[in-house]
């Protein structure tokens, strides 16, 4: 697992956590969605492939069964 940081204007992340609670998901839900559907937008693998184990990290809250 790794964490990151991007840079973004106060006002669009706001925005984008208004939307995400909206959704009932956090705004690094909404990310991790963002960069798998860009993912296989250009055609590389996308999180099913190269992460597997990841839906059950996130539902775990953190506890994985990550080989």
């Amino acid at each position: 697992m790794a964490c990151t940081s991007c840079r973004v204007p106060r006002a669009v992340l706001d925005e984008v956590a208004k939307l995400t609670r909206d959704n009932g998901m956090s705004v690094s839900m909404l990310i991790n969605l963002l960069l798998d559907a860009h993912l296989r937008g250009q055609g590389r693998p996308g999180y099913d492939e190269l992460a597997p184990w990841y839906p059950d990290y996130v539902m775990r809250r953190g506890q994985s069964n990550r080989p």
